[in-house]
């Protein structure tokens, strides 16, 4: 053996060393050695790669720490979703989640739940291939996050290659324990910098720092809680108590529940425990146990169907209510907001929280100048909880019948507690909706703020007597009107300069390509949000075929239930929508979808798939269709072209034969899908 070869074995042998010790320490929490056994582990390890550099590998324990800081972050897109949870705020809620998925898989019997504490942190992406950590990302909104393994392997708790050389993805929670928060905020009080807010802000500000070593200095820790490559295992914790020997930290405290009871007792233990952790949890995240009940209940647009979130009571703060205003958003609805003596709730300096509507506030007999409760519903939302002391009689603020802006007489919504104006010529409506066509996850026209737009709609900051003649004439009062700006508009608008007015068209022209999932979810439909938009562009392809949309077809994707699928029908069926259309189309705004890939076989076949699968999951299976150009929807009819099964198919599969719906198992889709690529 050469000298070469014998450093490099030696380099090896000492990597093995630390890998083993780190496991034994973050992993297993039983170090077998002192600090400085370990330390002069790793300082001989440093000097040896020091000496020949160019046996340094990327998965060495001396970088963590390395690169020089990013310009940017680049996009990551997921492979599998990273769907975000619905919640439940008391046990009623909880108990209705537990009876909805005993209907759903038809079984009378207690089903196993899975409990783990949910932390209050940043959701990350691992990548793993062949045992070596590759990727690391931020959920972002679920499809497409932001690549930050830089900054996610200075992160102790993750490990740079795992125990068995596999590939994998694993989903975490990064967060900062309250002892490195309590010291990062006396250092930053020390510089006369600014404290940060709580661990959360503090965690996600560290992991979006451009320079790594700004991050490895906030000592940010993980818990793993899950895999989207789970083919393997039968149940959640199986796969759990897998990735503990490959070297992932788990929460100690995850625990399996064999009945809904113990789910609840498990919820009860630790609302009244979590001020004893050093880290902030905000809930419960419940999951069923089982992969196949998992795969059978499948997902929303949104979240799993086979998990919920269950959150603990928000922390209540007094203050007193200073005024109450009311805001119109871009349906019209009056939302009352109540203007509050500031206070800090959480960590967060609150000075406005919502009264819903008029129900609300008959309900809880608010008024301006009362001591109330405050609360921020979710942990996110400010809300008024309640008064402070109960009224004797009723005294409530009670919301004017004219609309704040434009005048006009509200109306209620019939069989709900809105209260709407009903003028569509609103000025706070239009700026609304111009505001949301224009937002980032909708068109994305940069430099469209709310000053502008406010200039806009309300055509009243003309610059002079050049423009005289265009105040009798409103600039914006529909979301196409966008497209028919010019230069000699804007730059009536004082503030406005060439470069500025260059600047917004180019933007403006450049939304015209979105795309049509942008487009949808920018047009404001009710109900449809950013990823309900974008499975209705990858079902339909065309704002023609969507404009000709039935509620019967509607309600028959993956993701879009009854009360969405009336919403749109409603509104496509609108003269003034089509009108919007057309204008829209006359200015060439894109309106299809992105191809993704080669569309022959499968090209707007409609399909179904029931029972449990041995290669893939029911989201891995309907992205594969969808992205081979076919449909998935979950109920069986005439119009559907394949039914896919796998084993205990149940009713769908003999509706299917009633039908005379052709039915695949696996082996059959995937030549299917051999013969489309």
């Amino acid at each position: 053996m050469n000298t070469d070869d014998r450093v490099e074995k030696q380099l090896n042998e000492l990597k093995e060393k630390i890998y083993y010790h780190n496991y034994r320490y973050y992993v297993l929490n039983r170090p077998e050695i002192t600090d400085y056994e370990y330390d002069m582990l790793y300082r001989k390890l440093q000097e040896l790669e020091q000496q020949h550099p160019e046996l340094i590998t990327a998965d060495s324990p001396t970088q963590r720490i390395g690169g020089t800081p990013l310009p940017y972050f680049d996009q990551y897109k997921h492979s599998i979703p990273l769907l975000s949870l619905s919640n439940a705020f008391s046990y009623d809620e909880v108990r209705d989640f537990d009876l909805r998925v005993k209907k759903s898989l038809g079984v009378t019997e207690k089903i196993e739940y899975v409990c783990e504490l949910k932390i209050d942190g940043l959701a990350v992406s691992l990548v793993y291939d062949n045992g070596r950590f590759i990727v690391g990302a931020t959920r972002g909104d679920g499809f497409v996050g932001e690549n930050i393994t830089q900054n996610l392997r200075t992160i102790h708790e993750i490990p740079l290659r795992l125990t068995e050389d596999v590939s994998i993805e694993v989903r975490g929670e990064a967060y900062m324990s309250h002892k490195s928060f309590n010291e990062i905020n006396t250092q930053r009080s020390q510089s006369s910098a600014e404290p940060f807010a709580n661990p959360r802000n503090a965690a996600a500000g560290s992991l979006r720092q451009l320079d790594p070593k700004i991050t490895a200095s906030r000592k940010l820790k993980i818990f793993v809680y899950g895999s989207s490559t789970n083919e393997e295992f039968s149940d959640h914790y199986s796969l759990m108590q897998y990735l503990i020997t490959l070297g992932f930290v788990i929460n100690k405290n995850l625990r399996l529940c064999k009945s809904f009871d113990e789910v609840v007792n498990y919820c009860k233990e630790w609302e009244t425990l979590k001020n004893e952790l050093d880290y902030d949890i905000d809930g419960v995240v419940i999951k069923v146990n089982r992969f196949d009940y998992q795969s059978i209940l499948g997902n929303t647009a949104k979240s799993p169907r086979w998990a919920i979130a269950y959150k603990f009571a928000p922390e209540e703060v007094p203050t007193t209510i200073l005024d109450i205003v009311l805001n119109v958003g871009r349906t019209g609805v009056i939302t009352p907001v109540a203007i509050l003596q500031p206070v800090q709730i959480g960590g967060v300096l609150v000075s406005r929280a919502t009264l819903h509507n008029q129900d609300e506030i008959i309900r809880k007999n608010v008024n301006i100048g009362d001591k109330v409760l405050v609360r921020r519903a979710g942990e996110v939302i400010p809300e008024v909880a309640s008064l402070v002391q109960p009224k004797d009689k009723p005294d409530f603020f009670i919301i004017p019948e004219t609309c704040p802006v434009c005048k006009s007489t509200l109306s209620r919504v019939e069989g709900e507690s809105a209260i709407k104006c009903v003028n569509i010529t609103c000025p706070a409506q239009i700026k609304a909706k111009i505001s949301h066509f224009a937002s980032r996850d909708a068109m994305n026209i940069e430099g469209m703020g709310e000053a502008l737009v406010e200039n806009l709609v309300d055509n009243e900051n003309l610059a002079g007597p050049l423009f005289a003649g265009l105040s009798d004439r409103k600039l914006v009062n529909l979301i196409s009107d966008i497209y028919y700006l010019n230069e000699y508009d804007l730059l009536s608008l004082k503030g406005m300069g060439r470069q500025s007015v260059e600047n917004i068209l180019k933007s403006i022209n450049r939304s015209k390509n979105a795309g049509l999932a942008r487009l949808i979810y920018g047009l404001g439909i009710d109900l449809v949000g950013k990823q309900t938009a974008e499975i209705l562009a990858e079902h339909y392809r065309t704002m023609d075929n969507f404009l000709n949309a039935s509620y019967d077809d509607l309600c028959q994707i993956e993701g879009i239930g009854p009360k969405v699928g009336k919403s749109i029908e409603d509104t496509v069926r609108k003269e003034s929508f089509v009108k919007e259309i057309k204008r829209l189309r006359d200015k060439n705004v894109k309106m299809t979808a992105e191809e993704t890939v080669k569309q022959q076989t499968l090209n707007n076949k409609s399909f179904v798939v029931t029972g449990t699968l041995q290669k893939y999951s029911r989201t891995q299976i309907s992205q594969l269709i969808i992205n081979n150009g076919g449909k998935v929807t979950s109920i069986v009819s005439k119009n559907t072209d394949y039914l896919v099964v796998g084993e205990s198919p149940g009713s769908k599969y003999d509706k299917a034969k009633e039908l005379n719906v052709k039915i695949i198992n696996e082996q059959e889709f995937e030549a299917l899908l051999a013969k489309s690529t």
